[in-house]
């Protein structure tokens, strides 16, 4: 997640639940099923597993900034998330 939002800054919560739910939709072998998931709204359960699971103890270690943007949210990776990419790199590239 860390590396998607490096790539993607600035990132709204929605866009990261959208991504999540893509990435494990391409991890899954069964085709989607009609009305898939990934399209609809996300719900608040779903903002609260990426905040509680994902974005706070990213926060916690200073990988990234969440800012208020008018009603929404925006992610951002911050110098220290950079750094610990390119300590990580090697494992990224080897699951590829």
């Amino acid at each position: 997640m860390l590396q998607y939002i490096a790539d993607e800054e600035p990132v709204t919560k929605k866009r990261l639940i959208s991504h999540a739910r893509q990435s494990k939709k391409d991890s899954n072998e069964t085709p989607p099923r009609r009305g898939s998931r990934s399209r609809r709204k996300p719900q608040i359960g779903e903002y609260r597993l990426l905040d509680t699971h994902i974005l706070a103890p990213l926060e916690d270690r200073e990988y990234i900034e969440i800012d208020d943007v008018g009603r929404s949210k925006e992610v951002t990776i911050t110098n220290g998330g950079r750094n610990t990419l390119r300590v990580f790199d090697y494992l990224l590239h080897d699951l590829e």
